[in-house]
C-alpha cells in the first residue's frame, strides 16, 4: 500500500500523516475462510449469497408501469386484477430483499464486534486472521452500493410497490385466492414503504447499523479505523489493475467509496479531514482514473451520502473536487 500513501500525498495535502497500514495487503476475491469463522458466521454467510442473488434478478427487474396506468386510467376489476397479477411476482422480490437487509442489519454488528471488539489489537492483526469475515464485510458494502444504484436508476421499484400500497385494500377483498395469498401483512407493508421511499435504503440502513454499533460500544476507534484499512486496501488492490477483472475493480470501487462514506458518519471529524485516515482526494483520483459508467454514481456517493462534506472545516480543495 506504499502507492496508496505516495498518492494521497502527491494529489492532495503534502502534510498526510504516515499511517500503520503502508504495507497492509488483503485478497478480498479469493480469502482463506478458517473452520471457526466458517462455522460461526455460516448464518452470514448465506444471507450475503442470498443478498446477492436478489440483486441479480433486480437488474432484470421490468416493473409494471403498463398494467398500473391502465388499471388507474380505467380502474374495472378487470384492469385491476391484471395489474395485482403482475405485481404479485415483484412484491414477493421486493419483500424477499427488504427481509435479508433487516437480518443483515442485525448480524452486521457481529461481524464487527470480530473485527473492532478487541480495542488493544491492531486492526491489521484482526483482518489477517478473519480474512473471511473481512470479505463478508466488504461484499456486504459492495451490494448495498449496487442495490441503492439499481434502486436510483429504475423508478418502477418504488412506483410498483407504492401502486401495491394505495390498492391493497381493495387486494384484499379480491376473490382469487392467489393473490389473496400474495398479500403483505400491514406492519410489514408500511416498513417495506419506509425502506423503498429512500434514494439510498441500503446505504441508509448499513449507516443505521453500525452508528449504533459505534453508540452501545461508546467507541468507535476502531471501527473507523477498520473502514479506513478497508479502503486501504481497495485503493491498493486498484493498484494492481492489471490484474484485476472489470467486475472485481468495479467492486473495489464500490468498497472503496462506501467504506469512505461509513467512516464520515463514524469518525466524529469526518473523512475530510486532514488528520483522518481516508485521504479523499486520492480516492477522487483513483475514480477518475479508472472510468466506468458508474464513476457519477460513486462520486455522488461522496457528495450526497457523505454527512460533514458541508462543514465549514472541510478543506476548500475538497470541495472543489466534489463540485466539479
Amino acid at each position: 500500500m506504499g502507492a496508496f500513501l505516495s498518492a494521497f500525498r502527491t494529489t492532495a495535502w503534502d502534510s498526510c500523516p504516515a499511517t500503520s497500514y503502508s504495507n497492509f495487503q488483503l485478497d478480498l476475491q479469493g480469502s482463506t475462510v478458517s473452520p471457526q469463522d466458517k462455522d460461526r458466521y455460516s448464518q452470514i454467510s448465506a444471507i450475503v449469497y442470498e443478498t446477492s442473488e436478489l440483486i441479480r434478478a433486480l437488474r432484470n427487474y421490468t416493473g409494471c408501469t403498463n398494467a398500473i396506468r391502465q388499471a388507474i386510467s380505467n380502474p374495472t376489476p378487470e384492469n385491476e386484477e391484471s395489474a395485482w397479477l403482475q405485481l404479485s411476482p415483484s412484491v414477493i422480490l421486493l419483500r424477499r430483499f427488504f427481509d435479508c437487509s433487516v437480518r443483515l442489519e442485525r448480524l452486521i454488528p457481529q461481524l464487527l464486534e470480530s473485527l473492532c471488539g478487541d480495542s488493544t489489537r491492531p486492526i491489521t492483526d484482526s483482518f489477517n486472521q478473519h480474512e473471511y469475515l473481512v470479505q463478508l464485510l466488504a461484499t456486504i458494502l459492495g451490494l448495498t452500493f449496487e442495490f441503492d444504484e439499481l434502486k436510483m436508476a429504475n423508478p418502477s421499484i418504488q412506483n410498483d410497490f407504492s401502486y401495491y400500497r394505495r390498492s391493497l385494500h381493495r387486494l384484499k377483498q379480491s376473490t382469487n385466492p392467489a393473490l389473496r395469498e400474495s398479500v403483505v401483512p400491514d406492519d410489514v407493508t408500511n416498513q417495506m414503504s419506509l425502506f423503498y421511499a429512500y434514494p439510498n435504503p441500503m446505504l441508509r440502513m448499513v449507516i443505521e447499523a453500525i452508528t449504533q454499533f459505534v453508540t452501545r460500544r461508546l467507541n468507535n476507534g476502531n471501527v473507523s479505523e477498520s473502514l479506513a484499512v478497508l479502503c486501504a486496501a481497495c485503493y491498493n488492490s486498484l493498484g494492481r489493475a492489471a490484474h484485476q477483472s472489470p467486475d472485481h475493480m468495479l467492486f473495489l470501487l464500490r468498497v472503496m467509496v462506501t467504506s469512505a462514506v461509513l467512516y464520515d458518519h463514524v469518525e466524529p471529524t469526518g473523512v475530510f479531514q486532514r488528520s483522518s485516515s481516508i485521504n479523499v482526494p486520492s480516492v477522487i483520483h483513483v475514480l477518475g482514473k479508472y472510468q466506468t459508467a458508474h464513476t457519477d454514481n460513486l462520486m455522488n456517493a461522496l457528495r450526497y451520502s457523505t454527512k460533514n462534506l458541508n462543514s465549514d472545516t472541510t478543506p476548500k480543495q475538497v470541495r472543489v473536487m466534489l463540485t466539479h
